[in-house]
Parts: structure tokens; sequence; C-alpha cells
């Protein structure tokens, strides 16, 4: 034991040694053969020293530039313009140690930019960590536009899933300041989401007063048709017909962002029976989270749901998705891990009308009858005649008072209302 002991210990130590090794090497640059001129583009150029055998070993980009059919033959240093010089020395001690310890807010992007152009995929994933473990909502507009501007777009798609994913961070961003000054391409990406998590009234107050802005940065009134002009194809993201008539009025009818025959459009949508063809979408967002009341949800989060007037008996439900009057739930009167003794029933609720207590839903909408029968069986009947019988040991009560709860189960025991019964 004391051999295999000493045995790893000795390896450790040295691969302990060889890493010190190896870091020296790129430091100090002993037995360098290549050299490197970086930043010219960026005022300042420095120079680094490395190994063709060791770069070449650890990237096939350099394995081509120095042993392949057509080898870069320099006497002096490489000359490499367009990489900030703090991005190449991480990738450099990425080659050398593995690691990358000089990572910051200043130079991540900078360094996606060179894991690209020597196509180190290792760089890039570990770029995408370090910026998604900090990504909130006071950085994100930040992080965004740096991602677009340097044409990382997997990075840009993980940013945008911050709007899908949080209620609060999406409004936040909405509402900062920071918003009405990134550019148009950025304004498009964040428009054109289905999930965005917000109300699609924040959505317009958002790109009116970027609208505004941009007038400003560009010395032009502010009027109508210089703030269409600043919004270019922005404009037609924002979803106006899901605005309601007095949104409309308050908003881009009275600021006179919107056409009269574009309002008329989207009144005839509302209202009429033939449906114009419209330039803004009427289909709801899909949000990945959405708030009821004070509570956020996510979508399809699990929660219990009430289903009758008045009872104590909460079942397992999923939140489906709201919009800004409606919350739709599915109720599922079944257990998720046996068979389905039971159908999902999907309701339509005025959002006025539903409350929260922690993470559930309290609505008493759809179901007309619940009470008990034989064998412990709970019996739930709908408004449109169903019923179904659910074993009542699979039923999760809700209630912080038992007594309560044993004496609501004594007055529907047994208690059978005279509808026909019908089978879903």
């Amino acid at each position: 034991m004391s051999l295999i002991l000493a045995s790893s210990s000795t390896q450790d130590r040295k691969g302990s040694d060889v890493l010190d090794c190896m870091k020296q090497a790129l430091a100090s640059g002993d037995l360098s053969d290549v050299q490197f001129a970086v930043g010219r583009y960026y005022g300042y150029v420095k120079i680094f020293y490395a190994h063709k055998t060791i770069l070449a070993m650890r990237n096939e980009v350099f394995r081509r530039m120095f042993f392949g059919s057509l080898p870069e033959k320099c006497k002096d240093a490489i000359d490499i313009p367009d990489i900030l010089p703090e991005a190449f020395n991480n990738m450099l001690n990425l080659v050398y140690t593995g690691a990358v310890e000089d990572l910051s807010d200043d130079n991540v992007f900078p360094t996606i930019n060179c894991a690209d152009k020597y196509d180190f995929p290792l760089l890039t994933e570990m770029c995408s960590e370090f910026i998604m473990s900090q990504l909130n909502a006071d950085n994100f507009l930040m992080n965004l536009e740096d991602a677009i501007h340097w044409g990382a777009k997997g990075i840009a798609e993980k940013c945008l899933e911050l709007l899908d994913v949080s209620s609060d961070d999406c409004e936040t961003i909405f509402r900062s300041e920071r918003f009405a000054s990134v550019g148009q391409m950025t304004l498009r990406k964040i428009l054109q989401r289905d999930t965005l998590s917000v109300d699609e009234n924040l959505v317009y107050s958002a790109a009116e007063r970027w609208a505004v802005e941009s007038c400003k940065r560009n010395n032009v009134p502010a009027s109508p048709v210089n703030r269409r002009r600043m919004l270019g194809a922005a404009l037609f993201l924002i979803r106006f017909p899901l605005l309601s008539e007095a949104e409309l009025a308050d908003g881009p009818v009275k600021s006179g962002l919107l056409l009269s025959t574009e309002l008329h459009e989207i009144l005839m949508h509302k209202h009429g029976t033939a449906q114009p063809c419209l330039p803004f979408s009427s289909e709801p967002r899909q949000p990945r989270a959405f708030r009821i009341g004070q509570v956020e949800f996510k979508r399809n989060e699990e929660v219990f749901a009430v289903l009758v007037r008045g009872s104590s008996f909460w079942f397992p439900a999923q939140v489906i998705g709201r919009n800004q009057s409606q919350v739709l739930v599915s109720m599922c009167v079944s257990p998720r891990q046996r068979e389905r003794v039971a159908m999902s029933l999907e309701k339509v609720i005025p959002a006025a009308d539903v409350l929260t207590r922690g993470r559930s839903i309290v609505t008493d909408y759809g179901i007309k009858a619940v009470y008990m029968a034989p064998r412990d069986n709970l019996h739930i009947l709908s408004d449109e005649g169903h019923e179904w019988a659910v074993p009542f040991k699979d039923i999760r009560l809700f209630t912080d008072d038992v007594q309560a709860w044993k004496e609501a189960k004594k007055r529907i025991a047994g208690q059978r209302p005279s509808v026909r019964r019908a089978n879903p």
C-alpha cells in the first residue's frame, strides 16, 4: 500500500512539475521558435514567444500553419493585427496549461473572436460559460450587443433566452434606460421573439422610447414620421392587435405612431366579421414564464388548482400560459405516474378571476360538483356533464386545517347530485 501511495504522490508531483514547466516556457519564451506580433489594429502591438510543436499538438490550425504542405516561413514575428493581445494570451494559456485565468468582461468577446479564427471550440465554450454564469437583467443588453457585434450567434441566442424564462428580468430589461440606446439589430432580435414574457403594451412602450431616443441621437424632431423611420422593420414586430382598445388609444393612437389605415385594420380585426390582412402579427406570444398576481410561474410548471367552488380539494395541474386577460390551465385529475384514470381539462380563465396561494392557482371555473362515493372514489362532474371517478388516495389535499378537511369530507361523503352520468 505504501508503494502505491508513493507512486501516486510522485505522479502528482511530476504532473505539477510539467504544468509549472509549461507555464514557465510560455512566460519566459525559453527555447521558443516562433514569435507573434499581435494587436496592431488595436493601436498597440505585443510580442508573444511560443513553440511550434506545442501549438501544433494542441490546435489543427497551427499544425497546418507550421507543418502543413505550405508551412509558414517567417524569420520575423508573424503579424496578427486583428486580435486583441489579451485574447491571444488567453488562447496561449489554454494551449499550454489547459486553463484560462484572465477572462474578464473586457476581453471575453475578443477571446471568442480569437477562438473562432483559430477554430478552438473549447475556448469558445469556456467563454460562453463565463458569460452565462454572470448574465442578469443588469448586464443583459451589454452582453447581447457584444454578442451581435462579434458575430457570436450561439451566445446571443443563449442571452435572449433570459427574456423567456423570467418575467421579472424581462420586465426590468424592457423598462431599463439602456434599452433606448441599443442598436437597431438588437432591437429587432428582441422584438421578434415569440416567447417574450412581458405584456405587449410594455413591448410597445419600450419601442416607442427607443424611437424617441433615436431621433435625438440623429438630431431630428421626434415626429411620428421620424419615429416610424427610426424603427423601420422593428415597427412591424410589435403586435399591436394584442393591445386592448384603451391601450391603443392611450399609446400608439395618441402618439400618432400608427397610421389611420393601420388602426382601422386593427379595429376591423378585433370586431369585424371579415378579417383584414394585417401588417402586424395578432398571434399571442408564448412565454416560458409569466406572472399571475405576485407569483411567477414557468410555462407548463406543475401547480395545484382547485376545481370546485368553495372546496378544499386541490389537484395536480399545469399552467399552460397566459395573455393580458386570460390564463390557460390544464387540470389533470389523475396521478402522474400511473395509468390515467381521467382526462386533462384545459380551461381558459379570466385573469382577473385567478388568485394565487404560493405555488398554487385558485379558481372555481369549469367544475360543477365534486362528491364522495363508496369505496373512497372521488367523483368529479364537469359543466359539460362528463364525470370521472378518481381514487381518493391519489388526490392531494391542500389545506392547513386538518379538522376543517375532516368536516368537509363528512359533508360531501355519499352526496351525489341528480345529474345524468356521462363518460369522457
